[in-house]
């Protein structure tokens, strides 16, 4: 069991002792319980984008391709905006807004909140806030996105999500933290 001080709010007149930390005694989240808040999160994130994208994405634009019988140059007629590539793009904000607005706001996502789990500050047992919440969510998800771009090592990106989301495992204080966690300076524990 770990434990984490949080000051309680205390109205305290001139000269009055200050009051003590309140310590509070916190379970770290086991990891099948993480991993199960991750994948509802996963779901969520792409109702989410299949949403936006079915809104801004054109349905049905007529595309031609026609070659030119001299040169043999593909000339592309109607082309879309929207290809693929924007997908992605659109994948990468929404997980970025979803992630960091949850965490720093009410302390997890939905995915977190349908599993019992919660985020908090090592040191104080708050809310993680945006800070915590950006770093937490750039060492998960945004590195490995970004170097999911590089042409040769791209497509092996997600294996660097895969080891950062185990890392807990190998956390030999019992605190359950993984490079994320440490990063952000949070534990992830039980809430219920």
């Amino acid at each position: 069991m770990a434990s984490t001080t949080r000051s309680a709010p205390v109205g305290r007149a001139a000269g009055a002792p200050r009051a003590l930390p309140e310590v509070v005694e916190v379970v770290p989240a086991s990891m099948p319980r993480r991993l199960a808040g991750a994948f509802v999160d996963g779901l969520l994130i792409l109702a989410l984008v299949a949403l936006v994208w079915s809104q801004v994405a054109p349905s049905g634009a007529p595309v031609q391709v026609r070659i030119d019988a001299q040169t043999g140059e593909r000339i592309i007629i109607g082309q879309s905006l929207f290809n693929p590539d924007w997908l992605s793009v659109l994948t990468f904000a929404v997980a970025a807004v979803y992630f960091i607005v949850f965490l720093a706001v009410a302390g997890r996502t939905p995915g977190g909140w349908a599993v019992g789990i919660r985020c908090i500050r090592a040191d104080t047992g708050g809310r993680p806030g945006w800070s915590a919440s950006t770093r937490r969510w750039l060492v998960i998800l945004g590195i490995p996105a970004v170097i999911g771009l590089l042409p040769v090592i791209g497509s092996w990106a997600w294996l660097l999500t895969l080891v950062v989301a185990v890392t807990p495992l190998a956390d030999r204080s019992g605190r359950m933290q993984g490079i994320h966690d440490r990063a952000a300076g949070d534990l992830v524990v039980y809430d219920r």
